[in-house]
Order: structure tokens, then C-alpha cells, then sequence
């Protein structure tokens, strides 16, 4: 590589840690025991994670509100969605016993393809031997490098990145000075852990009564929706034109607390008399409508997983810090793993793959304006190698992408 005395030359060993072999793709049956119990609370803390991320956002009231109701309503969505996708898999399962070739063979490449994919979490989760096997794999070849190299940066993906992790705890290796992750499944695989050892506040029920609740909820909406439709009219906008006004007046800062309380009935009477007469239009859905609410809203302190207290810290043998890189709409992060920029343990950068929530975790490296940079930025420093005598100019173009 060029540098301002002339040249430098830098010897680099890229070696891939692969512990495939030591693997032993679990049954059908023990995959769909384990998603079974597990898949509801994944998905339910995946959107709760993604609403409390919205409320404590730091941003005007208005600019929060609509990151929020979308964050909301994808929760509710997605917990109406789940009990469709769990008979998906129940019916994979039973499609595996027909006895009729073709059939047979569908429903064991969809087997197979979950097993593939989910089946080293199962290993790591289920199964101590297999853990032990797969992460002591890892982290002998962490030594192998140790001892022919000056400097070691590990660079893992997905699951990846939790076994790196798991194996940087445990190594001796004295010189790994970086730990670059990417589509990172550390929070999802230490959050399932705690799941399957019955950790924190969680309650199996929780996202069942979310799923129920916001069933309810559709429902009641849609169906009493023609009864608003027919009260509309200028006294009923009024009505709920003072609500909003009362509420607002409630929640000026500065007011004594008397008269926000005073605000604060005012906008009740208001209420009171609009709902009086939806209730004369559509009784039966409203009060389906607030039991969908009730039941949601109780499913949300049930299924709530406290991911304060997930490992967030750099492993020991870790010398100079944690680079942890997430696609923009990459669901298996679900956002930045460092939520605090300012983290002594590591930082957490956004970076643009394809902005498509079923691509991004595995488009990383088709990233060239961004994630590619990132890399090998941190690489080429790490080696001491400054690049831009040999950019011609590309470090304009780079900082700008």
C-alpha cells in the first residue's frame, strides 16, 4: 500500500470460523416444541422493544406521535398475525406425515429450511454438549490466529455474532483488539435464553392476550365505524373539538396543578357526551372494542421482557472496543444493540442495506456506499494503513455516502 515514504507492505490472514460439523440439526418435532413456546414472545417483545424505543425517543411531543401509533399498530398487527403463523408451522408438521410423496417432499425442504436456520439457536439454547462443541471450536481457532498474528479483529454475522461472543469470553488470545459485529443476534438469542429459563416478568400468556386483545380490537373498530360515521355532524365535531382543546390546556407545562385538573374534567364532559351516542349506534362493537383494549393493555404487562439488563458489554479479551453495525429495517437487531452512542463497551452505527425488512439481513455485504466503507475503514486503521493517498479523491465521495 502506498504511504508518503513509498510504500508498506501488509500481511493479512482471513480465516473463517466454521463449526457446521459440530452441529446436529435437531427433528422437525424438537424445532416445533421449542418455536411453539418461544416464537409468541419473540414476536411480541420484537414490536414491544420497538414501541418503548418510541416513547422514549427525545423529540417534541409531535414528532413522537407518529412513530409511536405506527410502532403501535404494527405491535397490534403483528400479534393478530401470529397465531396464523404458528398454525403455518403446526400444518408443515402434519403435512410431514401424509404419506404421499410429493407432499412428503415439500413440507421436508420447508423443514429443513427451518431447521437450517433456526437450528443452531435450538443447539445453542437446548443443548450444553452441542454449545460447548461449537463455541470451544471457535474460540481454539481465535488462538490458532493469536499466535501468528499482531493484532486480531473478529468480524461476525447473525448468530454469528453471539457465538464470537460467547467464545471471546472464554479465550486467552491476547491480542484481539477489535469485535466488529453485523445483523447482530446477540439481543435476540440472550433475550430467548432468559425466555426458555422463565428470566424476568414474562408470563407465557401475555402474548396470547395480546393477540386476542387486539383481534378484539380490530373488530370493534371496523364494525363500529358506520354508527361514527352516522353521528358526524357539526354539534358531535364540536364535542370532540372541545376534548382535544381541554386535553391540550391540560398539558401545558407552567399551569398550577388545579387548574390543569380543572382542564382535565372540563374535557371529560365533552367525551362522555360523544360516546353517549356511538353507544346509540353500536353498543355491541364499542364494548367489544374496549375489551379488546382491556385485554391488549393487560397483555402488555404480562408479555413485557425487561431488555435493560440484556449483556452489553465488551468481552475481556476485547482490547480497544465493539463496533456493532445494523441495517436500517433489519428485524433480527431490531435497532441498536448500544442504545447510549457514548458506551465505554462499544457503539452501534445504523447503516442502509436495501431498507426492506426481508432482505436486509443478509444484503450487508451488497452495501458498497455504506456498510462495505464501514469495514474496511475499520479494518485498513486498525492495520495501520491509511487509504487516502490511494482514494483519489474518494474520501469526499465516502464521507458524503
Amino acid at each position: 500500500v502506498p504511504v508518503e515514504s513509498g510504500t508498506k507492505t501488509s500481511h493479512w490472514i482471513l480465516p473463517e470460523a466454521w463449526w457446521a460439523s459440530t452441529v446436529l440439526p435437531p427433528s422437525f418435532n424438537e424445532l416445533a416444541r421449542w418455536a411453539f413456546v418461544v416464537v409468541p414472545s419473540t414476536i411480541a417483545s420484537h414490536f414491544l422493544i420497538r414501541v418503548r424505543r418510541s416513547e422514549t425517543t427525545k423529540a417534541s411531543p409531535v414528532s413522537q406521535f407518529l412513530p409511536y401509533i405506527r410502532s403501535f399498530f404494527s405491535l397490534a398487527a403483528a400479534m393478530v398475525a401470529m397465531p396464523f403463523l404458528i398454525l403455518g408451522l403446526a400444518l408443515i408438521l402434519l403435512l410431514g406425515l401424509i404419506p404421499i410423496n410429493r407432499v412428503q417432499e415439500l413440507a421436508g425442504a420447508v423443514q429443513r429450511a427451518l431447521a437450517n436456520t433456526l437450528g443452531d439457536s435450538l443447539a445453542l439454547l437446548g443443548n450444553a454438549v452441542q454449545e460447548a462443541a461449537i463455541v470451544g471450536g471457535v474460540r481454539r481457532d481465535l488462538d490458532w490466529l493469536s499466535e501468528r498474528c499482531e493484532k486480531v479483529v473478529v468480524v461476525a454475522h447473525s448468530q454469528g455474532a453471539a457465538v464470537a461472543h460467547f467464545a471471546l469470553e472464554r479465550t486467552t488470545a491476547p491480542n484481539v483488539t477489535l469485535f466488529v459485529t453485523f445483523g447482530s443476534g446477540i439481543g435476540k438469542l440472550l433475550e430467548t435464553r432468559r425466555l426458555m429459563n422463565g428470566g424476568g416478568s414474562y408470563r407465557w400468556w401475555g402474548p396470547w392476550c395480546l393477540s386476542i386483545g387486539a383481534a378484539l380490537l380490530f373488530v370493534g373498530l371496523w364494525r363500529s365505524l358506520p354508527g361514527l360515521w352516522l353521528i358526524l355532524d357539526s354539534r358531535m365535531l364540536l364535542y370532540a373539538l372541545a376534548y382535544f382543546v381541554f386535553i391540550a390546556l391540560a398539558s401545558v407545562p407552567n399551569v398550577p396543578n388545579w387548574l390543569k385538573l380543572a382542564f382535565f374534567v372540563l374535557s371529560v364532559i365533552p367525551l362522555v357526551i360523544f360516546w353517549f351516542y356511538w353507544f346509540d349506534q353500536s353498543a355491541a362493537w364499542l364494548f367489544m372494542l374496549m375489551g379488546g383494549f382491556i385485554l391488549f393493555s393487560f397483555g402488555l404487562e404480562e408479555a413485557a421482557v425487561d431488555t435493560t439488563t440484556l449483556k452489553r458489554t465488551r468481552p475481556p479479551s476485547v482490547k480497544k472496543g465493539w463496533l456493532d453495525l445494523y441495517g436500517s429495517r433489519d428485524p433480527v437487531p431490531n435497532g441498536a444493540f448500544f442504545e447510549s452512542k457514548s458506551s465505554v463497551d462499544g457503539r452501534s452505527e445504523e447503516v442502509a442495506v436495501l431498507r426492506s425488512i426481508f432482505s436486509d439481513h443478509t444484503a450487508y455485504w451488497g452495501s458498497a456506499e455504506d456498510f462495505v466503507p464501514h469495514v474496511v475503514e475499520t479494518l485498513t486503521r486498525e492495520a495501520e494503513i491509511d487509504l487516502k493517498p490511494s482514494s483519489g479523491g474518494d474520501d469526499d465521495w465516502l464521507t458524503k455516502s
